[in-house]
């Protein structure tokens, strides 16, 4: 196995190691993620003595072997765990040794990288706070019913912010938290009603002082955790701690070892340092209890662990981490590590699979680790198309209406022959048995799908639906990912209840059809007899579509999803896995199969998965927040208060629940969004309907009403005009700016845009103000009012301060933004456009990497409709044809000769060909 061995500097060596073995009481736990500290370069540098050794502490990963007499945890369980320091098996390392009793288990909700970033700080501050020789405070489960003054030192680092988690559980108030640059991560965590404040140690050593005095409020101050236990940190403590029965605890030893004192404090204060190697010592029970409640505070979701920030490359990062953690550039952040990134990782024959309930690991040398055909990345509208269009024998993109019809019936009973006999009937009715009889799972190739919203088909996408409430879906009946008819959603409407009907469909206005008289569309057709000089006009729709649009409503789409879904078989049990790919590596694997070069898959669960071909079915991107705010997000913390992004997270609702408990105390409310589109507009109606007084609507530009998100000249039914000018380009630049003149920026349909204007005319539009043009210059964040303060240009008449800010400003992302192709990206590079990948007209990465993209990121091949439901569609139609020439060897979409026959067959019986030419297979 690679593991990382730190020496002073801190200067860090990879290294092969063996594989270590649980003893008594231990447990051998598969790293998934590696936490860091600062102690790591601390040992190192300031104990010469002390030999280059693996310095990690902070486990996260799967179990995988238990020692003699442990109990819990069991082998495959999700757990984290806190390494005895300065002992063999440290966490830098593919695999890590954890005494039982410091191992507690991860609600799955957890993640491994958040797993990494509590083993340490969290006991640290459990031992500090409870210990009896410590500060012995009320524990969670006995809290304080008399204030405790509490002063905690450091509040932004990872045993601050943990000591103050804790301490509100123990109902210890006022905590005084003394921060800085990271403030903002702190006041999340106190409880301002009850007397918890935050003093800036930036203002000095006497500003710190007398901050400290004036929060006490003439209250006697006996208790201190001093989470920084350097530059003068202490001292300002000694001046404001009670000399008599004051208590304080270090995170660091005094300048005279463990045992030593501070000059600075009264002989009578009570000085200890926290030591938490304790808890592999004296102190092994508080350990225990505190590691399996630490459980329950992540399942209850009340202890939040401190933001973590995955440094790349795995174990080659450590040394950059901890050169960072040394310089003091680390502020309210725990860098952590994903084993997978690291080169070389992953080959100690050693796999992981997955079961419901746990993960199990298994040597690779038994036969049974899957190789799956495809693996498809991505549970939405696209990875739902691909699937079900690889489940597809009969496509609509490869047959008309009737030939599909007839394919489909041929398809269930053209191996069936009646048989009449002609003594009294004996062999009427019976029936020959099919020729075939390969099931689904021999005949088909086999998938994986991994998503990180769900376990369901288009989990993220019904999550947003019923967050926004969104009635219906903007785009028209032949827009969905059912590769089987174009007109598969349209047939199911009519099943449901036929269009017109609001709870199935409503039409789609001003676009196409009846609502055009004649001579709006002689006069459309004609604008180019005007003039000489005057430009042709587009033909928008051909003219064999000229029929009305339909959107078909949310809960009927969604019918329709899932009856795809269980026609195609896509409903098996552990086909859709709710994990993250991390990391992505393509080349020789050592395995029982005959391919040699597949696909590995890392996962943030710690699942390793192998597959012959993968697709990118993910999503538009990361959420974008506009400037000035996103400047203001990396001073913050990586948070910004009381603004989110309508997106992300999808399941959260959207209204917050500050700005809930202000609508419910009939406080006036103001918010603000930033966008134009249509999450712009379904955003607004939701937080009017939901009460708030007054919403400000902030567009860069002006307003567009157009019926799709791209002009209706790119809808047809067939393949016209624009779509051969865009794939007939000179370059791909030229395809860009195709693109985005097609999609300009957001837009609003016509249905929306009545509903703003219903809010506008309400209460004389004191309601909603739409502000066109408009940006925002300045935002400044009150701390003492909890609202923002904003400048745009121009300036809004009446906008002053405001409670929430909603972006709705999309998502954004280019192929060099999603970490987990970073070495595809290193070893098997191509050209890309503004992020947007150059892919082969099969939308493959390479012709020698058998890796796809779909959706918005394959706009290059697509065109403006990409990241739509029938980009999902057309992109699945052209991914499908590489993917099953890659599956059969080469030799065609027929692969074997018994399908060769069967399709020969199939079109003998059709009436196309012969029989004679079933020889040609023999």
């Amino acid at each position: 196995m690679k593991e990382a061995i730190v020496s002073k500097g801190p200067s860090v060596k990879i290294v092969d190691s063996a594989i270590p073995k649980a003893g008594p009481g231990q447990v051998v736990i598969k790293v998934v993620v590696s936490g860091s500290n600062p102690k790591d370069w601390k040992v190192p540098d300031w104990s010469p003595d002390t030999p280059p050794m693996n310095q990690g502490d902070d486990i996260a990963g799967i179990v995988h072997e238990v020692g003699e007499g442990v109990q819990e945890p069991k082998k495959g369980d999700r757990v984290a765990a806190f390494h005895e320091m300065m002992k063999p098996g440290g966490s830098y390392a593919e695999y890590a040794v954890a005494w039982a009793h410091t191992t507690f288990l991860l609600p799955e909700k957890a993640t491994f990288e958040e797993g990494a970033a509590l083993p340490l700080a969290y006991l640290t501050a459990v031992v500090g706070l409870y210990a009896n020789d410590r500060l012995n405070l009320p524990h969670p489960f006995s809290p304080a019913t008399e204030p405790i003054p509490l002063v905690v030192y450091g509040g932004s680092s990872a045993v601050g912010s943990y000591v103050i988690q804790l301490a509100q559980k123990s109902n210890i108030h006022p905590i005084i938290a003394v921060a800085g640059r990271a403030r903002e991560h702190v006041e999340k965590m106190i409880d301002r009603s009850k007397g918890d404040t935050i003093v800036d140690y930036r203002k000095g050593d006497e500003a710190v002082v007398q901050g400290i005095k004036d929060a006490l409020k003439s209250q006697k101050l006996y208790h201190a955790y001093d989470a920084v236990s350097e530059k003068n940190s202490y001292v300002n403590i000694s001046k404001v701690l009670e000399e008599h029965g004051g208590a304080t605890t270090f995170v660091l030893p005094p300048p005279g070892g463990w045992t030593g004192k501070h000059k600075e404090f009264a002989a009578t204060v009570k000085q200890s340092t926290t030591n938490v190697g304790a808890v592999h010592g004296p102190l092994k029970d508080l350990g225990f209890v505190y590691s399996r409640y630490l459980t329950r505070a992540l399942e209850e979701g009340w202890f939040k662990p401190q933001p973590q920030e995955v440094v790349p490359g795995g174990l080659e990062g450590v040394q950059s981490a901890l050169e960072k953690l040394k310089d003091g550039t680390a502020s309210a952040v725990k860098y952590v590590f994903r084993i997978a990134d690291t080169p070389g990782a992953g080959h100690n024959k050693m796999t992981t699979t997955f079961r419901k309930d746990s993960v199990h690991s298994q040597d690779e040398t038994e036969p049974d680790q899957p190789i799956y055909d495809v693996a498809i990345i991505g549970a939405g509208p696209c990875g739902l198309g691909l699937a079900a269009r690889l489940r597809e024998k009969h496509p609509s993109a490869l047959f008309t209406d009737v030939e599909q019809a007839r394919y489909h019936w041929i398809n269930r009973n053209g191996h069936k022959t009646t048989v009449r006999g002609w003594k009294r009937g004996r062999w009427e009715g019976r029936i020959t048995p099919p020729k075939s009889n390969r099931d689904r799972s021999n005949a088909e190739p086999s998938i994986l799908v991994l998503d990180s919203a769900g376990s369901t088909w288009m989990s993220k996408w019904h999550a947003l639906f019923e967050k926004l409430k969104i009635e219906h879906l903007r785009s028209p009946m032949f827009f969905h990912p059912d590769p089987s008819d174009r007109d598969a959603l349209l047939a199911f409407v009519h099943g449901q209840g036929g269009l017109g009907k609001e709870k199935c469909a409503v039409e789609i206005c001003g676009c196409v059809g009846a609502e055009l008289s004649k001579h709006q569309r002689k006069k459309r057709t004609g604008q180019r007899r005007k003039g000489e000089g005057s430009t042709p006009a587009v033909t928008t729709v051909d003219e064999r579509d000229r029929k009305d649009y339909f959107a078909p409503s949310s809960g009927c789409f969604r019918e329709f999803c899932e009856a795809s879904v269980k026609r195609y078989g896509l409903d098996q049990p552990g086909l859709i896995r709710q994990d993250t790919l991390t990391h992505l590596t393509y080349g020789p694997v050592d395995t029982h199969s005959e391919v040699k070069d597949l696909f590995t898959l890392s996962t943030s669960n710690g699942g390793t998965y192998l597959a012959r071909t993968v697709v990118l079915a993910t999503g538009a991107g990361n959420p974008v927040i506009p400037s000035p705010f996103s400047d203001l997000q990396g001073q913050m913390g990586g948070t910004l208060p009381a603004a989110t992004h309508a997106l992300a997270p999808p399941t959260a609702p959207l209204l917050t629940a500050a700005l809930a408990t202000k609508i419910r105390s009939r406080q006036h409310t103001t918010a603000l969004i930033i966008g134009g589109g249509l999450t712009s507009a379904q955003v607004a109606d939701n937080l009017l309907r939901a009460g708030v007084d007054k919403v400000y609507l902030l567009m860069r530009g002006g307003l567009k009403i157009k019926p799709f998100d791209v002009d209706l000249s790119w809808m047809s039914k067939f393949q016209n005009q624009r779509k051969a000018e865009f794939w007939t380009a000179d370059s791909f630049e030229e395809r860009l700016g195709m693109v985005l003149e097609a999609r300009n920026g957001g837009s609003i349909p016509s249905r929306y845009v009545k509903r703003l204007r219903f809010w506008e005319g309400k209460s004389g539009g004191e309601r909603l103000k739409s502000c066109l043009y408009t940006q925002v210059q300045e935002a400044e964040w009150c701390k003492e009012s909890r609202k923002w303060r904003i400048q745009t240009e121009p300036a809004v008449d009446g906008m002053s301060e405001i409670d929430h800010v909603f972006f709705a400003t999309g998502a954004q992302g280019g192929v060099q933004d999603l970490p987990f192709l970073s070495n595809l990206l290193e070893r098997y590079p191509i050209e890309s456009v503004k992020g947007l990948p150059v892919l082969t007209d099969d939308l493959q990465w390479r012709r020698d990497v058998p890796l796809f993209v779909t959706g918005r990121m394959a706009s290059l091949q697509l065109g403006p409709g990409a990241g739509n439901l029938e980009g999902a569609r057309l992109g699945a139609e052209r991914v499908v044809w590489a993917v099953e020439e890659i599956l059969s060897g080469g030799k065609g979409d027929a692969g074997e000769v018994v399908e060769e026959r069967a399709r020969l067959e199939g079109e003998f019986v059709a009436g196309v060909g012969s029989k004679y030419r079933m020889l040609e297979v023999e």
